[in-house]
């Protein structure tokens, strides 16, 4: 599985940093908080596909932007369009919301921003759970990605393929 993030996201340039469309849309940032396209190759073996959007330098624990759990398998990229289906079971992230937060760091220090796609696939175990685990609040909580892959192992769940790519911002 290949993971590719909008061409636009970053900024041409060795340091791989956030375009400001992608930002928060707070003052200091004065981002659109769009989320970017996201695209991956089908994995024949995954029953869903899961994406995290974290920022393991924020303070005091790693901050999620992002937390989709569920992505069904005929899926192969998300974009503002898709995010909107009812199929696409959206997590809430660090601000207790149910939606994408653009990167919004708020100090002159460097963070690094991990996308994260899980091809997932279900035991036999956990695909008669999976009816009662999708809707529990447990499952769309907030996760950041140890949390996440804890969440699977504990409910039979196996990652078939996890791929990232990081990107860097700094206020």
């Amino acid at each position: 599985m290949n993971l590719d993030i909008n061409k636009n996201f970053k900024i041409k340039n060795k340091e791989n940093k956030i375009n400001k469309k992608y930002l928060c849309d707070s003052e200091k940032q004065k981002g659109q908080n769009k989320i970017p396209i996201i695209k991956w190759n089908k994995m024949k073996d995954a029953d869903f596909y899961s994406l995290i959007m974290e920022d393991p330098d924020a303070p005091n624990k790693t901050f999620t932007h992002l937390y989709i759990p569920v992505i069904p398998n005929t899926y192969t990229f998300l974009d503002e369009e898709n995010l909107k289906n009812q199929d696409i079971i959206i997590g809430y992230n660090s601000n207790n919301e149910r939606d994408y937060l653009g990167p919004c760091n708020p100090f002159p220090k460097i963070h690094h921003y991990y996308f994260i796609v899980y091809a997932i696939k279900a035991t036999d175990k956990s695909i008669t759970n999976m009816k009662k685990i999708i809707n529990q609040k447990d499952m769309i909580e907030t996760k950041n990605s140890e949390e996440f892959e804890s969440f699977l192992k504990n409910n039979k769940f196996e990652i078939v393929n996890k791929e990232e790519s990081i990107f860097k911002y700094k206020l």
